[in-house]
Parts: C-alpha cells; sequence; structure tokens
C-alpha cells in the first residue's frame, strides 16, 4: 500500500499551504472563546436597563452561528462557481475586517450586524478549505488531515480563551477583538501558496457516478441536527458545576479544559483510527465516548468527576466532528462538493444552537443533572442499535445491497 498521495500536481504548494488549510476550525473557535471571557464587561459598557444589556452582549456570541448557518450554503454555492482560492482570499478579508470592529465601534447593533457577516465569513473559510482538502488529498491523507484541522480548533478555542481573559482584565473588553486581525496573514498566505485550480477540479466532468448529489445527503444531514443538539456546551458544564457548589473561575476552567484536551486528542488520532478500525467503528468509538461523558456529567457531583466527563465527551466530539465532515466528503461529487460543506455547515450549527433550546425545558422539568443523564443514555442506545444493526448487516447475504445513510458509514 502506497503512502497517502495528493491529487493534484501542486503538492509543493499545497504541504506549504497546510497552515491555511488547518486555519478554519481555529477562525471558528474563535468566533465564541475570544469574546466570551470579557461579555460582562461588554454588557457593563453597552449600558442601559441590566437585563437588557446582558441580552444584547450573549447576542453578540449567538449571531455569528445564525451567520454560519445562513453562509453555508451560499458560501457552498460560491465556490462551485469562483473557485476556492478566491472565496478563502475574499472570507479571510472580511473576517479579520468585521471580527475586529469590536476595537473601534460603539453601537450594540452594528457589533450585531458585524458579528453575523463575521460568522458567513467563517462559514466561507471552511467551505474553501475543505473543498481544497477534499479536491486534492486521496482518502487516507485526508482523514488525517480534516482530524489535525479539528484538533487545532480545539487547542485554538483552549489557548484563545486564556489568554482573551487574560487581557480582558488587562486592558478591557476591547483587545480580545484584535485576534480576528489573524485573518490578514491568512488572506497573505492563501494568495501566495493556494494554487488557482486543481487538476482535480479541471478534469471534475469524469467524476465517479456512484458519488451523490446534495439533495442525496440530505438523510446525512438530517441526522447530524440531533447529534450535534445532543452536544453538551461549556456553558451546560458550567451550571452543572454551579448547582454542584463548584463556582470558582480557576476550578471551572480547569475542568473545561480537560474537555478541549480530551478534543485535540481525539481529533490529532482521528485519521490514525479510522485507519485501523474503518469508518463504522470509529464512529461507534466517538459515539460511545460522548455517550459516556453525558452518563458522567450528569451523575458529577463535584469537579474531579466532572473533568473526567468532560474529557470523555471532547474526546467523543474529537472522533466524530471530523469523521462526519470526511463522510461528506467522501460522499459528495465533485462538481456539488462546495454546496455539500456549505450545507454540511448549516446542519452542525443548526444542531449547535439548537443546544440551549432543548436543554432550557429538560433542566426546568427534570433538573440539569437528569437531563444531561438522560441524553447520555439516549446517545448509548442509539450507539449500541447503530452498532447491532451493523452487525445483522454484515451476516445478511444482501447487506451489500443496501446503502446506510447514518452517519456510521
Amino acid at each position: 500500500m502506497n503512502s497517502p498521495t495528493i491529487q493534484s500536481h501542486s503538492t509543493g504548494h499545497l504541504r506549504w499551504a497546510m497552515p491555511a488549510l488547518l486555519a478554519s476550525s481555529p477562525a471558528m473557535a474563535l468566533l465564541y472563546t475570544a469574546v466570551s471571557p470579557v461579555l460582562p464587561e461588554l454588557a457593563d459598557y453597552l449600558g442601559g436597563e441590566p437585563g437588557e444589556a446582558a441580552l444584547m452582549a450573549q447576542l453578540v456570541m449567538m449571531v455569528p452561528s445564525i451567520g454560519l448557518m445562513v453562509g453555508g450554503p451560499l458560501t457552498g454555492w460560491l465556490v462551485d462557481r469562483l473557485g476556492a482560492k478566491f472565496l478563502l482570499i475574499a472570507c479571510a478579508g472580511i473576517y479579520a475586517l468585521t471580527g475586529s470592529a469590536g476595537l473601534y465601534l460603539d453601537s450594540a447593533w452594528s457589533l450585531l450586524l458585524t458579528r453575523f457577516v463575521l460568522g458567513m465569513a467563517a462559514a466561507g473559510l471552511g467551505t474553501s478549505t475543505l473543498v481544497l482538502i477534499g479536491e486534492s488529498f486521496d482518502a487516507q491523507a485526508r482523514n488525517r488531515i480534516v482530524g489535525y484541522q479539528s484538533a487545532c480548533g480545539a487547542l485554538m478555542g483552549l489557548l484563545s480563551m486564556l489568554l482573551a481573559g487574560y487581557l480582558g482584565q488587562l486592558a478591557g473588553w476591547r483587545l480580545p477583538f484584535s485576534f480576528y486581525l489573524l485573518g490578514v496573514p491568512l488572506l497573505v498566505l492563501s494568495m501566495l501558496v493556494i494554487p488557482k485550480r486543481s487538476v482535480a477540479r479541471i478534469y471534475q466532468g469524469h467524476e465517479s457516478t456512484a458519488k451523490s448529489s446534495v439533495r442525496g445527503l440530505i438523510p446525512l444531514y438530517l441526522s447530524f441536527i440531533p447529534l450535534y443538539a445532543a452536544f453538551t456546551s461549556s456553558t451546560q458544564t458550567s451550571f452543572l458545576l454551579a448547582e454542584s457548589g463548584v463556582t470558582k473561575p480557576t476550578i471551572l476552567a480547569l475542568v473545561l479544559a480537560m474537555s478541549a484536551l480530551a478534543n485535540t486528542v481525539g481529533a490529532t488520532g482521528y485519521g490514525f483510527l479510522r485507519s485501523r478500525m474503518g469508518s463504522r467503528r470509529v464512529f461507534f468509538l466517538g459515539l460511545i465516548a460522548l455517550s459516556i461523558g453525558h452518563v458522567v456529567l450528569g451523575l458529577s457531583s463535584g469537579a474531579l468527576v466532572a473533568g473526567l466527563g468532560c474529557a470523555m465527551t471532547g474526546l467523543g466530539a474529537g472522533i466524530l466532528t471530523p469523521h462526519l465532515v470526511n463522510l461528506v466528503l467522501d460522499r459528495a461529487g465533485e462538481s456539488q462538493r462546495g454546496r455539500a460543506v456549505g450545507v454540511m455547515y448549516s446542519a452542525l450549527f443548526l444542531g449547535s444552537f439548537l443546544n440551549p433550546l432543548l436543554m432550557a425545558p429538560l433542566a426546568a422539568w427534570f433538573g440539569r443533572h437528569t437531563a444531561v443523564l438522560g441524553i447520555g443514555i439516549v446517545l448509548t442506545i442509539f450507539a449500541l442499535l447503530i452498532l447491532l444493526r451493523r452487525e445483522r448487516a454484515d451476516q445478511s447475504p444482501t447487506a451489500t445491497a443496501r446503502v446506510p445513510s447514518s452517519p456510521a458509514s
């Protein structure tokens, strides 16, 4: 078996371009981690009634997700027409301009508008880099690179949150907005080292007819939404710890850091695991880790057990996220890969957006610990059902005639 190869002839350029190809996940992580530690200071600055100011500050965090959901299909459509390099350069510039707007804008509404556009730009960065990865690398190399991309995002999330908190305490709420100026070196690097058009894209008319259209991927997208809606976010974990009497910020930071570190480990090892275990088993591993983490968090009564639960959920998310991305890249036809990836981002972030809307009534009815425990049990049952279904399919003489729509394959 030959080592992973690059499909286009621009090998040297793409190796130099690897920092740009890995940049989209860190860029998405910064949407939330650069601002979250300074939200109380931002609310104080906006003034007005305390409740209204707090709501505006929280909307600053939420609006980029809406931009991502709207921008996914739009940037997917654009990348198939304008090319991945053009979209990457344009979105890097828009990302730097709108993301750093907090350095000089004062109005709450202007901040919300720029944050919405920032989310759309981040969707464009993700779509363009994944299209470049998908069209330029073979499946084995792509598995590893998408895993590295997710790992970089998790690591950036951890480091930027810690640094943003320090800078916010040192110099006020504006300074963390300077993190988004990282879009400038990304723009320059993309202009210099990303090839305009790869060989794979030139010959896209010869793609395999076995590949799916965007419409054919709809069942897959629909399975992404509840899965991501079930991911217990760092906000939920903070509330869980608060209910257990753990409110010291340094302890909270350490517990949440366990999730980010384990996420980095899981994403980094995803390519290795998939090459050894196969698609179905690596999906089952990620889902089981995620479900166990939720069960442990639901049963936790202190920081130590909660940290273990966070580590398990982070490990599961680190394995599952690149797996879902690779499923779309594997199944999408070359001529529709941009649109397929764009709709994928909308599905993933719609799921994330629904998480607090799902958790609020469940926590009110059953208590937050019980709600998280229940989600863990449901995820465990789902994982076992998928495992049993696949084992039976393997034993069936007609198994090869069925094409599963589950994320497991």
